[in-house]
């Protein structure tokens, strides 16, 4: 997933963070050679934030953290997508190679916001930097929190924190885009650390748009949420639907404050008679009223469909929007959690076995990914910082939780399957898994 406030926002905040963002270290031969921490049988030392809850496995060496919101709609994912993280390090001994891991998760949002928060990814991503024991960090779910953190974890001193997110789509973290200084302006040491395990939104932008033509879509009208996640995603979907000869009446703002009413929003909609709603956003955004609000004016969405990213897709949605959810697209990344097979399904069964989930969310395996790929950088590792995060670019993933995949030279997986999801009887069930043909998969020169 993806999502950050306004361009504007991004630009201040990245400035107050950028200049906060310290350079430390303990003053130990190994760490000014850009260790990441705990070398020679010292236990990892804890990150110093109340944002962050206990070490697990506090005697290892090396810590990796991870980022997540674990406050609002968010939080059935991202408690999973840590008990995903904590299985795949305990099923390795919480060893990679020689060295021994401990793992510390940490939250992005707040309870008043109920999603991320700019000011606590900021203060997150300096926390991380000034903790010598931090070797790789396991995040962000939202884009607009990754921007945030990438360029200051990219700075770290002595060396860079590598990155590895399980949900981030926005394109521009690894690729260049219509935005200016994408992604160049997250890695200002000029060498890149971040990656992902995630198909970005360009693939995922026309993954819907495909759908929509398939079940017969003449007219959309657009809404956004004014960030770059849900903009950026109905932007693609915009630009793709346009290529297949859907006609795009509109693509606007709404108001994603909770509380908020949309009637009068789909009223006025009402009067260019669209075949189909999509919506760029998260289900954290008022996202279960909007639904609902949507079906109260213009019908069901058997009647007028309704598509939707990975931002709802999950199965908060169906508890937010109840009723209204049904018959609604929404999108994800990758295969669908019931048709992994091989390790993935192994997975599957050790994960409900161990946590007895009431749903696998769609993002907890590609937690589970982000987690087998830190541990093969560190394995593949001379325990330092910088040497951790180059050992992401160009890594060969085998029998891993997704099958096998590769993590090129931008950062970016070679796995750009997206599952499209139908809400039935109160379920998110797959309706298709496709791969967008590339005249459809916008890209665009690194800037």
């Amino acid at each position: 997933m993806r999502r950050v406030p306004g361009r504007a926002l991004w630009v201040t905040a990245a400035v107050l963070v950028l200049a906060t963002a310290a350079a430390c270290g303990s003053g130990s031969s190994s760490d000014n050679n850009g260790t990441g921490g705990g070398g020679g049988g010292n236990a990892a030392t804890p990150v110093n934030s109340s944002t962050c809850k206990s070490v697990v496995n506090p005697d290892g060496q090396l810590l990796v953290t991870s980022d997540l919101p674990l406050n609002g709609s968010s939080s059935h994912q991202t408690t999973q997508m840590n008990q995903a993280i904590e299985m795949v390090f305990e099923q390795a001994g919480w060893k990679a190679g020689k060295y021994t891991i401990a793992f510390q998760p940490c939250d992005d949002s707040t309870p008043q916001a109920g999603t991320w928060d700019s000011t606590t990814c900021s203060a997150n991503a300096n926390a991380y930097a000034q903790d010598p024991s931090v070797i790789a960090n396991i995040g962000t779910f939202n884009s607009g929190c990754a921007e945030l953190e990438a360029p200051v974890l990219n700075q770290a001193q002595p060396g860079p924190i590598a990155m590895v997110s399980p949900a981030n789509t926005w394109p521009g973290l690894t690729q260049g885009t219509k935005v200016a200084a994408e992604p160049s302006k997250y890695f200002p040491t000029g060498t890149r650390s971040y990656a992902r395990v995630v198909a970005p939104d360009n693939f995922q932008g026309p993954a819907l748009a495909l759908t929509a033509q398939g079940l017969g879509v003449k007219s959309v009208y657009i809404l956004n949420d004014k960030q770059a996640y849900g903009a950026g995603v109905a932007q693609y979907f915009e630009d793709a639907a346009k290529k297949l000869g859907i006609q795009v009446l509109g693509n606007s703002a709404y108001n994603t404050k909770t509380g908020t009413n949309y009637q009068a929003l789909f009223q006025g909609i009402a009067a260019k008679h669209p075949d189909a709603i999509m919506v760029g956003g998260l289900i954290c955004e008022n996202g279960g009223q909007l639904i609902k609000d949507k079906v109260a004016v213009l019908g069901d969405n058997s009647k007028v469909k309704l598509f939707l990213p990975d931002g709802f897709t999950t199965s908060q949605t169906i508890t937010d929007a109840g009723k209204a959810s049904e018959g609604l697209y929404a999108s994800v990344a990758g295969v669908p959690t019931d048709q992994l097979t091989g390790a993935g399904a192994t997975f599957v069964q050790d994960f409900q076995d161990k946590y007895h989930p009431d749903f696998v969310d769609p993002y907890t395996p590609y937690a589970a990914a982000a987690a087998q790929v830190v541990l093969k950088a560190i394995e593949a590792s001379d325990g330092t910082r910088a040497s951790v995060s180059k050992n992401l670019f160009g890594a060969q993933i085998t029998d891993s939780v997704l099958g096998s995949f590769s993590i090129n030279d931008a950062g970016d997986t070679d796995q750009g399957s997206m599952t499209v999801d139908v809400a039935k009887n109160g379920k998110l069930v797959t309706y298709k898994v496709l791969t967008p043909p590339s005249n459809l998969v916008e890209t665009f020169p690194d800037q």
